[in-house]
């Protein structure tokens, strides 16, 4: 999976703290725990792209917190 956005914020991928500019993207490898974090007033666009389909391969996990 791909994550591309268009304003600086927050990415933990593999326990890992990311942050992004804006027009940056990060890949994420097939079943690598992941979270995207706004912490900012503004609005947040971002764009994912799945390749095969990420249909239904959605975990959420109990308890998790913010970064």
């Amino acid at each position: 999976m791909k994550i591309s956005k268009t304003n600086a914020d927050h990415y933990l991928v593999n326990g890992e703290l990311f942050q992004l500019d804006p027009q940056e993207g990060i890949e994420v490898p097939p079943h690598i725990p992941h979270q995207i974090f706004n912490r900012s007033n503004a609005d947040m666009e971002f764009l994912v792209i799945s390749q095969p389909t990420s249909a239904g391969d959605r975990v959420v996990v109990e308890g998790s917190s913010e970064y």
